[in-house]
């Protein structure tokens, strides 16, 4: 028998996990990189804003992953 794992918030929520922390190492060592450089771009770069967005990313995650548990009934 075979199992949709998308309908388990357990995949969902280590979807949403994987994907907040990929990206936000990914993002902080782009920005280390800028700092070291001393890049002007650095200066345009608004941290809170990104991490918010992140931060509502994985929670979306979660939501959708209670949204679509379904329990096995037997």
């Amino acid at each position: 028998m075979v199992e949709d794992i998308s309908r388990k918030a357990q995949f969902w929520i280590v979807i949403g996990i994987f994907f907040f922390y990929l990206t936000s190492t990914v993002i902080m060592g782009s920005l280390n990189y800028l700092i070291a450089m001393d890049s002007e771009l650095y200066k345009y770069y608004n941290h809170s804003a990104t991490m918010k967005y992140l931060a509502m990313s994985l929670y979306s995650f979660y939501i959708i992953g209670f949204l679509c548990h379904k329990t096995d009934q037997t």
